[in-house]
């Protein structure tokens, strides 16, 4: 009773990343085509691999996932929702140039995604631009719903395939915490 809802997020980006001055040729580059959007998500892999998306593709993948979730909360369901791990595209350390991104990595062949510390001041700044956005573009999560106000769920990993720059379990522990507190300074639930 717990669909992942990742659907529509490539729009929620587009829309966050241009706001904050990114260009429609880095968004292209950033995002890969329909088949590869799961690897995207998960950091594996920039565009244009197939790509790009268009515009018109992403609004209406994101009116999808929107009647999708109605539907979900519809049914007793609770979409847990994309939060902010940090993955962006490489192209903000020109619109952000102090930014601390960690290095590229290549996964099978593949360029990922740049990775922003969480230790970064802009971290919760893009945490909360992202998890607003997203509620902006899907809605809130269903007034009326008995659930909406007690179970708010989002799925996010820093780490999924990608190497963390260092394996202490004190640092995986402080940047897992400092994530989860950058989401929950948006939403406490």
């Amino acid at each position: 009773n717990m669909p992942r809802g990742a659907i529509g997020t490539e729009y929620v980006q587009t829309l966050l990343y241009s706001e904050l001055g990114l260009t429609k040729k880095e968004l292209d580059e950033y995002f890969p085509g329909p088949a590869f959007l799961g690897w995207n998500r998960m950091s594996d892999m920039d565009g244009p691999w197939s790509g790009p998306l268009t515009r018109d593709w992403q609004h209406r993948r994101a009116n999808i996932a929107k009647r999708t979730f109605q539907k979900m909360r519809a049914l007793g369901m609770t979409p847990v929702r994309m939060g902010f791990s940090g993955h962006v595209p490489c192209a903000l350390s020109r619109v952000y140039p102090n930014a601390s991104l960690a290095p590229r990595q290549q996964w099978q062949g593949f360029n990922s995604s740049c990775l922003l510390n969480p230790t970064d001041p802009l971290f919760p700044e893009l945490a909360k631009a992202f998890m607003n956005k997203q509620t902006e573009v899907f809605g809130d999560w269903g007034e009326g719903n008995p659930l909406s106000k007690e179970r708010r769920y989002y799925a996010t990993d820093q780490w999924n395939e990608i190497s963390p720059s260092n394996y202490d379990s004190d640092y995986l522990k402080s940047m897992s915490q400092i994530t989860y507190d950058a989401m929950k300074d948006v939403d406490e639930n």
